[in-house]
This record gives C-alpha cells, structure tokens and sequence, in this order.
C-alpha cells in the first residue's frame, strides 16, 4: 500500500484531529480559535496540526504565524480514491497443497477456518 496514504489514514485516525478537520471544514480558522473552540490545549492543537500539514490535509492561508487553517479538499478526495481504488490482500488465497493440486487456504479468524475448526 502507498505509504502517503497509509500516513494519511494514520492522520485520520484520531479523534482530536477529525475535530479539528471538521472545523476548518465548515470555515477557515487559526490554532488559536480551534483551541478555544474545541476547548484543547494550544500545545496540543498545533501538534496535531503539524501533523494534518505533513500529509497535506490542511493548509495555512498565508505564511505569517497565526494564519487561517484550511482543509485540503483535493487532498482529501484524493485519499478517498486511493482507498478505494487499492487492492488489498484476499482473506482466501489461491495455492497448492503438498500434492500439487490446487486449494484454498484460509486466514485464521474467517468463517471458513473458524467452520473447520468447529467440525
């Protein structure tokens, strides 16, 4: 899997920055307002908006300290496609048994092993 998406996802998946990203979705805001608004602490808001501009989620209005966050709608979509449009691995693979002939092999955990192992 491409890793900018796997930091991206990374990035998505805690809760304080999904808050974040919510607000500067609706508008435009600094590190201080979403402080106040979130009621976070500003050590904490910028922490976690370093992280949301290294995978390019957001971005600053500008270059002075105290700038407007955006949210990086292109980015964004662009990790919906990624996410969709990845393969990701089987839970059933194709392969040989010691014999030779064709079989199925089964991940510990899917129904299938779990039916088996029931038997």
């Amino acid at each position: 899997m491409d890793p900018d998406l796997l930091a991206a996802l990374k990035a998505l998946s805690d809760p304080q920055r999904l808050r974040i990203l919510g607000r500067v979705a609706g508008r435009p805001s600094t590190a201080e307002s979403l402080a106040t608004e979130l009621e976070l602490p500003l050590a904490v808001v910028v922490r976690h908006v370093r992280v949301l501009r290294s995978v390019e989620l957001v971005r600053p209005d500008g270059a002075a300290r105290g700038a407007e966050l955006s949210l990086r709608v292109d980015t964004l979509q662009g990790i919906g496609r990624q996410s969709t449009s990845s393969s990701t691995a089987p839970i059933v693979r194709p392969c040989r048994d010691p014999t030779g002939s064709p079989s199925r092999r089964t991940m510990p955990g899917s129904s299938a092993a779990t039916s088996r192992m029931a038997g």
